[in-house]
């Protein structure tokens, strides 16, 4: 494995340790409302990214965006299951 890679894997796990974070923090104290919209604009744009990493073949990408995708749905259903149950 080259070094460009380890930084890159070091990028990849740091921003995912902020994602896991904000995600659980967000289940367990049932806080605030992720705005729809933006939640929506940055899945699909994940979803571009992510099929752009498949096409240039950058297994740390493809990893990241997955794991964004998946942390970015989870959040917005928190988000608006929440938000259903303050109405």
């Amino acid at each position: 494995m080259d070094s460009i890679t380890v930084v890159g894997l070091i990028g990849l796990a740091l921003i995912l340790v902020a994602w896991i974070a904000e995600t659980v923090d967000l289940i367990k104290k049932k806080k605030g409302k992720l705005d729809t919209k933006f939640a929506m604009f940055y899945i699909m744009g994940s979803i571009v990214l992510l099929v752009y990493s498949i096409q240039i073949k950058s297994l740390v990408f493809v990893i990241l965006k997955v794991f964004v995708i998946i942390l970015s749905f989870i959040s917005l259903y928190y988000s608006l299951k929440l938000h259903k149950k303050k109405r």
